[in-house]
């Protein structure tokens, strides 16, 4: 059996301040680190104000806030305030604040290195640099790393102008023809899917009467001949509106058709696909 170490660390960094006058000369480490945030997963950053001669000072009632920036442009990508964790009297949580950035937050960003800063509010009042570094630099250096964890994608949308008309039945229901509607075809992609693979559609619709029918096909390619069957049908009626189904199985692809009834007078507004 293959047995691998997990480790969690406490992802820290240290700031220093120009406040403390009765420090004119310390300890200078020569190097800082960077610090680095995952996208797709929660990251909190903790920080530690110290003096320059690396003691953590009292920053109770100040508030810290974390400026992310992009280097290239100057585009503020995060501006978000700190968590202060210092009480003011406990030594372990002197000088420290914490900064949670949550999948949201990092979404939008891409995966490369961008500068960051920190600021200090004193009794919510003045703006006062927090430095990176000992020689009074007040940018850091973060790298965003991206498909580590698994990210969020957008459903697939099938809006009401995909459903084509491609032809109208010869036989009829007691009060008149039948027309079906079809949509385009949709990559089931079941190269990434087990046995079991769940499909979920959900569908919007604005007084629609009629059926939504979900078909499949295990054909490799799609063509004049491909042999389609019907997996699940929903009824609508007047008063639904939004709604969704799952699918269950290892499909190549899927299609959708919408058979109004002879008295809709309403719309199939989209589907959304998601698998």
């Amino acid at each position: 059996m293959l047995k691998l170490p997990i480790y969690i660390y406490e992802t820290g960094y240290t700031l220093f301040s120009d406040l403390d006058e009765a420090v004119r000369q310390g300890y200078t480490p020569m190097y800082t680190k960077d610090i680095q945030i995952v996208k797709s997963v929660t990251n909190t950053i903790k920080f530690t104000v110290k003096n320059q001669d690396q003691k953590p000072i009292d920053i109770s009632g100040e508030t810290l806030t974390f400026v992310l920036v992009n280097k290239e442009t100057g585009a503020v990508h995060i501006e978000k305030p700190c968590i202060t964790t210092d009480d003011g009297s406990t030594v372990s949580t002197r000088g420290t604040a914490t900064i949670t950035l949550t999948e949201s937050d990092t979404a939008s960003l891409v995966s490369k290195f961008y500068k960051f800063s920190v600021y200090r509010t004193i009794n919510g009042t003045g703006k006062y640099p927090a430095y990176a570094n000992t020689y009074f630099g007040v940018q850091g250096t973060c790298e965003v790393v991206d498909q580590v964890y698994p990210a969020f994608t957008d459903s697939t949308t099938l809006p009401n102008t995909d459903f084509t008309r491609p032809l109208t039945s010869d036989f009829y229901r007691p009060s008149g023809q039948i027309t079906e509607y079809v949509s385009s075809i949709y990559d089931a992609q079941p190269e990434y899917k087990r046995n079991g693979a769940v499909h979920t559609f959900q569908y919007y619709s604005s007084s629609y009467i009629g059926d939504i029918t979900i078909q499949g096909t295990l054909d490799s390619q799609v063509t004049a001949d491909t042999s389609w069957v019907d997996l699940t049908t929903i009824s609508l009626t007047s008063s639904d509106s939004v709604g969704y189904t799952n699918v269950t199985g290892v499909y190549n692809y899927f299609k959708l058709k919408h058979l109004p009834n002879n008295s809709n007078t309403g719309t199939l507004d989209k589907v959304l696909v998601r698998s």
